[in-house]
C-alpha cells in the first residue's frame, strides 16, 4: 500500500489550488460574447484576435458549459452560429472548443526528455542529485471535450550522486534504469481553434527496474515503483494537425528510508 507524508499531501492540496486559479483565471480566454439569442440561432461578437482563428464549423462552448454552438457564418467582428447541445444565452462567454477538422478523439506521439533526481537516505545520511532521461510512446484519447486521457509507456534513467554526512570525502552514487508506464488525466484550461491547448492533471506511474547500480544501497529493494504525478503542459498545433506536446511531471514516490523526488520536462511530437 502507498502512504504518502504529511509533506506530499500538503503538495497535492497546493496543487489543487492552483489547478483552481488556473481555471477560474483561464475564463479570460473566452474571447466570443452573445450578443442576440433567437430560437437556436446565436448571434455573437468577435474579439479582434478571436476573428483570425475563429471559422465556419468550428464548435464555440460557454464558460459555464450551458451550450455548445457551431459556427455557421462570418462576417467581420460578427459570427452566426447553431446551437447544437443546451441552451444559449444573451450575455454568455463563449470560446472554441474544436476547429472541425483539427482534433480526433485518439493521437499517437512519443515524447523525450531529461529529469532532475533527489534522493535522501536515513542510513548512513545522504543526499544525492542528478539528471536522468526518458523517451516514451504514448497515447491520447479524448473522453471529454475537456478531458483528455493519456498513456505513455517507455525508458527512464536515475542517476544521482552525494556524500553521507559522516563521510563528506567519499562521493556515493546511484544508477537506475526503469521500463515505465504512466497513465494521466489532463483537463483543458484552454482550447484554441487551430487544435493547441494548455493543460492541467494527474496521474499515476509503474517503474519496473530493468538495471541499476549503487554503492550505498541495494537495488534489488527497488524492483518496482508506483508513484503518483502532477502534470502540466501544452500541445502546440501546426497547420497540418499534428502537434508538438510540452509536459512537465512531478512524481511523488511512497515514502519510506529512502525518500525521492523527480520532476521530469519533456518534448515530443504528435502525429
Amino acid at each position: 500500500m502507498i502512504e504518502f507524508s504529511l509533506k506530499s499531501v500538503k503538495k497535492i492540496y497546493l496543487f489543487l489550488f492552483v489547478f483552481t486559479a488556473l481555471t477560474v483565471f483561464s475564463e479570460l480566454s473566452f474571447a466570443l460574447q452573445a450578443v442576440v439569442v433567437k430560437g437556436n440561432r446565436v448571434l455573437f461578437s468577435l474579439e479582434p484576435l478571436e476573428t483570425k482563428t475563429v471559422s465556419v464549423n468550428s464548435v464555440v462552448i460557454a464558460a459555464d458549459k450551458s451550450a455548445q454552438v457551431k459556427i455557421i457564418q462570418i462576417r467581420g467582428a460578427r459570427a452566426i452560429g447553431q446551437v447544437v447541445k443546451g441552451t444559449a444565452k444573451v450575455n454568455t462567454a463563449f470560446r472554441v472548443l474544436t476547429g472541425e477538422a483539427k482534433k480526433t478523439m485518439a493521437e499517437t506521439g512519443f515524447l523525450a526528455g531529461v529529469s532532475s533526481n533527489t534522493m535522501t537516505i536515513k542510513t548512513p545520511n545522504t543526499k544525492m542529485q542528478g539528471t536522468g532521461f526518458n523517451i516514451a510512446g504514448f497515447f491520447d484519447y479524448r473522453f471529454l471535450p475537456d478531458l483528455v486521457l493519456r498513456g505513455v509507456a517507455g525508458y527512464e534513467t536515475f542517476k544521482a550522486t552525494g556524500a553521507p554526512t559522516a563521510t563528506p570525502t567519499i562521493t556515493r552514487t546511484v544508477s537506475l534504469n526503469y521500463l515505465t508506464a504512466h497513465a494521466y488525466a489532463q483537463y483543458d484550461i484552454s482550447q484554441y481553434a487551430s487544435g493547441s491547448r494548455y493543460w492541467l492533471g494527474m496521474g499515476v506511474g509503474f517503474l519496473y527496474l530493468s538495471s541499476g547500480s549503487s554503492d550505498i544501497i541495494e537495488t534489488s529493494s527497488l524492483t518496482t515503483n508506483q508513484v503518483f504525478i502532477l502534470a502540466t503542459g501544452m500541445d502546440i498545433a501546426t497547420d497540418d494537425g499534428k502537434a508538438f506536446p510540452i509536459q512537465l511531471d512531478y512524481f511523488l514516490y511512497p515514502d519510506g528510508d529512502i525518500k525521492t523526488q523527480q520532476i521530469n520536462f519533456r518534448l515530443g511530437y504528435k502525429f
